[in-house]
């Protein structure tokens, strides 16, 4: 899961990962902009993906085409996020929504892994 992959004849499993980004990367953005303010929660999730990605290219054999792709998906749902919680205003826990698929992701993938 944590492994760099661009997905060469998987279609199906690229989608699916860059899907992953934009949802993950919503949900980072909900948290910090709770913690930190809007502006600044954006900018700090939009750094943290941008930092792992480099970090996976760096380090873990990832290829500049994939570490381009995968932040571009990752701001995505960083960026749309802020701006839906800007938009929506004081309702705060609309910030964590994100979290919903992202924790049925974990716990599926949990479940198969140990099956």
């Amino acid at each position: 899961m944590f492994d760099p992959n661009n997905f060469a004849g998987d279609p199906y499993g690229g989608g699916t990962n860059q899907l992953g980004h934009v949802t993950f990367g919503a949900a980072i953005s909900g948290a910090l902009l709770l913690g930190f303010g809007l502006v600044l929660g954006v900018l700090l999730a939009a750094a943290l993906v941008a930092c792992w990605e480099v970090y996976q290219r760096k380090f873990r054999g990832a290829t500049l085409l994939d570490m381009k792709a995968d932040i571009a998906y990752w701001l995505v749902g960083v960026v749309s996020w802020g701006g839906i919680c800007w938009a929506v205003g004081p309702a705060w826990y609309l910030a964590l929504w994100p979290w919903v698929p992202c924790v049925a992701f974990v716990v599926e993938y949990a479940r198969i892994e140990r099956a």
